[in-house]
């Protein structure tokens, strides 16, 4: 089982490092699956792709000087409940579910986008979300 991340399908402004990170570990897991598969090895691959959690991830993310951010960003803030991301993880892995993701709506709703339209049209509808986000994280700081 890979703990990966929405962030690994979709892109993210300002988490490029974290996003690449993240499709290298799905892309990682795909080989891995299909080459146990050539072997003839029944284990199971599973990816499991949250979205925004509840947690202090980005409290604790360091800022361009190296310090902690010390505020949750709009989609930890926002984010799913931890206990009810869990539940829904295992009950994927139990289910040996290859790919999985658990999130919100609008996240859902963006990895839709960025899979199935031309990346220009996708980041051309998405982009007024990216917007309003990048606003409201740097008004926490401010």
């Amino acid at each position: 089982t890979f703990i990966s991340s929405v962030a690994g399908r979709i892109p993210v402004p300002f988490r490029s490092g974290y996003c690449a990170a993240k499709a290298a570990l799905n892309s990682y897991a795909a080989t891995i699956r299909i080459e146990l598969e050539l072997e003839g090895h029944p284990i199971a691959v599973t990816v499991v792709s949250p979205g925004g959690v509840k947690t202090a991830v980005s409290k604790n993310a360091l800022n361009k000087d190296g310090k902690p951010f010390g505020e949750a960003d709009a989609v930890t803030a926002e984010g799913m409940n931890v206990a009810e991301c869990c539940s829904q993880m295992i009950c994927a892995i139990s289910n040996k579910v290859d790919d999985f993701i658990v999130c919100s709506s609008l996240e859902r709703f963006a990895c839709t986008l960025f899979t199935h339209l031309p990346l220009k049209l996708a980041t051309r509808v998405i982009l007024p979300k990216y917007k309003r986000y990048l606003s409201e994280t740097l008004a926490r700081v401010k």
